[in-house]
């Protein structure tokens, strides 16, 4: 072994476990690789590795790892083995929320606190405040630069005068005064 290598061979062994689904719906094989290239795959699938990070990890170089990965075979294997990575976390996080509401709806039943009972109800109602909120604010009457091009010329805009009318009773304006 190389001796930077650092075997982890939980996730050297899920990945060859693992097989990858081809467009049609029929599992595939998954191509052929040295065991150095496959343990920089999995890192780089399924932990999020950059090639860099996952070439020094396996003991390999970063330019024969560049070149594996171009591949049609091993490109198309890290794909197929990010979109079972992606489902994973979606089943994940749906057996995450199951659980979340019935802890919920545990809080909901049995809490002490009033607050906390208030707060399920929002959340389950759907009217649940957000822990943050983010304000924006647009300050438009400020002067700013402009662009003008040589030779173009120069408009001043002025706001109009208030110009009284003629005309008293438009204005409220009484004769008796």
């Amino acid at each position: 072994m190389h001796p930077r290598a650092t075997k982890t061979p939980d996730i050297t062994a899920r990945m060859t476990k693992q097989t990858p689904i081809k467009a049609d719906g029929w599992p595939a094989e998954a191509p052929k690789m040295r065991p150095r290239l496959r343990h920089a795959v999995a890192l780089i699938v399924e932990e999020g590795r950059t090639q860099r990070e996952a070439a020094g990890r396996a003991g390999m170089n970063e330019t024969s790892l560049g070149r594996a990965l171009q591949r049609p075979a091993i490109a198309a294997y890290i794909e197929q083995q990010k979109a079972l990575a992606a489902l994973d976390a979606d089943k994940l996080k749906a057996a995450a929320k199951r659980m979340a509401i019935r802890v919920g709806i545990g809080l909901l039943h049995d809490a002490k606190s009033e607050q906390v009972r208030a707060r399920m109800v929002e959340f389950f109602a759907g009217e649940a405040k957000s822990g943050s909120a983010v304000n924006v604010q647009v300050n438009v009457d400020r002067g700013g630069y402009e662009f003008r091009r040589p030779g173009q010329r120069l408009v001043d805009i002025a706001p109009a005068t208030d110009v009284q009318s003629s005309d008293g009773a438009a204005q409220g304006i009484d004769d008796a005064e």
